[in-house]
């Protein structure tokens, strides 16, 4: 975004690169994870954010209170 910014690329550039980072992202983390578990609960967060309007503290807190191994659902 600085490169963008300071004009040294252009705007579709930017997008070209931060499109790429974006799916080597979602590459990695569907590699780590393996699980529709966790993209359900990234799916959730998203809702509870944006459609719900809720505060970005307590949708930290749930996380971090649900992430915990004593909260853990064992399957």
């Amino acid at each position: 975004m600085t490169l963008n910014r300071k004009g040294l690329i252009r705007h579709y550039t930017h997008a070209i690169w931060y499109t790429a980072a974006l799916i080597l992202c979602l590459f990695h983390m569907w590699n780590t994870y393996q699980s529709m578990w966790f993209f359900a609960k990234v799916a959730l967060v998203y809702i509870m954010r944006v459609k719900l309007r809720m505060n970005k503290y307590l949708i930290w807190n749930i996380v971090v209170w649900g992430s915990l191994p004593e909260t853990q659902v064992i399957a």
